[in-house]
C-alpha cells in the first residue's frame, strides 16, 4: 500500500499568508489618527485571535471585527468583506504544489493544517489541486490546531491502514517537533 504524506497548507503548498496581512493591517493603521504598530496587531492576534481563529471557534465576521479595531481601522479603510476578498486573493499556490501530481501517484496525500476551510478549501478548488488530497484535515473544521499533539494523533487515526507509512510536512520547527514526539 502507498505511503502518506501530511501535508501542510500554509507555507507548504499555499501562501502562508499571515506575515503579509499583518503587514498590510500595519500600513493602513498607519495614516489613521491613530495608528497601531504591528507588533501590536501581531501580539493582539496571538493572544486572542490565534486559537479561535484557527480552531473554528470564533466565527469569520468576528474575527474581522476584533482584528480591525485591534487594528484601529473597523469601518476605516476597508471593510471586513475587502478584506476578507484581499486575503483569498494573496492565499496562492506555491511551488511545490506544482509535485503534487506525482506525490498523489506515490502516495496518499493529506492536508494538515491550521487554516480557515473557508479561505484555503476555495484555493484548492480554483487551482484545481483539491483533487489530489484524499483528504482535507484542516484545523477550522476539526477544532483541533498544530501544534497540539492531538491534531496530528487524530489525523493519523482517520487513515485508512492500521500500520501507516507517514512523512510529515511542515514550514514550522514548532509543528515538526511535536511529531517527533508522537508514537503513532
Amino acid at each position: 500500500s502507498k505511503p502518506y504524506f501530511l501535508l501542510d497548507l500554509g507555507g507548504v503548498i499555499l501562501f502562508d499568508q499571515m506575515n503579509t496581512f499583518f503587514d498590510e493591517l500595519a500600513r493602513e493603521s498607519s495614516v489613521t489618527k491613530n495608528p497601531v504598530s504591528r507588533q501590536t496587531i501581531v501580539k493582539y492576534y496571538t493572544d486572542n485571535l490565534r486559537l479561535p481563529l484557527w480552531s473554528g471557534t470564533i466565527e469569520l465576521d468576528d474575527f474581522w471585527k476584533e482584528i480591525l479595531e485591534a487594528s484601529g481601522l473597523y469601518n476605516y479603510i476597508k471593510e471586513r468583506q475587502e478584506w476578507n476578498q484581499w486575503l483569498k486573493k494573496i492565499i496562492v499556490p506555491l511551488p511545490a504544489s506544482k509535485r503534487l501530481p506525482e506525490l498523489a501517484e506515490q502516495a496518499n496525500l493529506i492536508a494538515v493544517s491550521n487554516h480557515r476551510h473557508e479561505w484555503s478549501i476555495p484555493v484548492l478548488e480554483n487551482y484545481n489541486l483539491k483533487k489530489y488530497f484524499s483528504k482535507l484535515y484542516i484545523s477550522s473544521q476539526t477544532g483541533l490546531v498544530k501544534p497540539d499533539p492531538e491534531f496530528i494523533t487524530d489525523a493519523v487515526r482517520s487513515l485508512d491502514s492500521s500500520d501507516p507509512e507517514i512523512v510529515f510536512v511542515d514550514d514550522k520547527t514548532r509543528n515538526l517537533e511535536t511529531v517527533e514526539g508522537i508514537d503513532t
